[in-house]
């Protein structure tokens, strides 16, 4: 799943500022949640690859949304563990510390890794990649992480490995402008 930005329909239709209502993404979310929940065999994980709410850092409703996202993903079967990947409009377009240490209370880790099947998952933050200038110290540390667990793959072999982050680090040619 993708963009489940609890809010982000009605900002859409209604420019009043400062209000908001996420009820129409609750009713969709908790439509695919109910959809994985059937599924057979079940699904090992739940991924969710960013923008889990629309209202961005440092508005005042948005912990209101993630708590109403945590408790949909609480209906998801216990056997199926969700995996939040971070987007912008969960630590901002230009990510602060600040941000990204809400974005750690809130959800964890914003990037990890994980192993499922013999298959290393690790979860980017792209947010870093878009722009890190109030964060370099935060990237230059995401980074060495992400080196050290690309140059371990003689220490643990793996079927695949996969990346997951919210922005694509490309649309149609690594070579292309941002």
């Amino acid at each position: 799943a993708a963009d489940t930005q609890l809010g982000m329909i009605h900002s859409f239709a209604c420019k009043e500022p400062g209000v908001s209502n996420w009820d129409a993404e609750v009713a969709l979310t908790r439509k695919a949640i109910a959809a994985v929940n059937r599924l057979r065999p079940k699904p090992r994980f739940f991924v969710v690859c960013g923008d889990l709410v629309d209202a961005m850092p440092g508005v005042s409703y948005k912990p209101a949304q993630i708590r109403d996202l945590k408790s949909l993903l609480c209906e998801l079967d216990p056997d199926i563990p969700p995996v939040c990947v971070c987007g912008n409009h969960d630590v901002g377009d230009v990510p602060t510390p600040e941000a990204i240490r809400s974005y750690q209370q809130d959800f964890g880790d914003d990037y990890f890794e994980f192993w499922v099947g013999g298959c290393q998952f690790l979860v980017l933050n792209s947010q870093f990649y878009h722009d890190d200038s109030e964060t370099k110290q935060l990237r230059r540390e995401h980074d060495r992480w992400l080196d050290q667990k690309l140059a371990g793959a003689e220490d643990r072999p793996r079927r695949h490995l996969i990346g997951l982050q919210h922005i694509p680090p490309f649309v149609a040619d690594p070579e292309e402008d941002k």
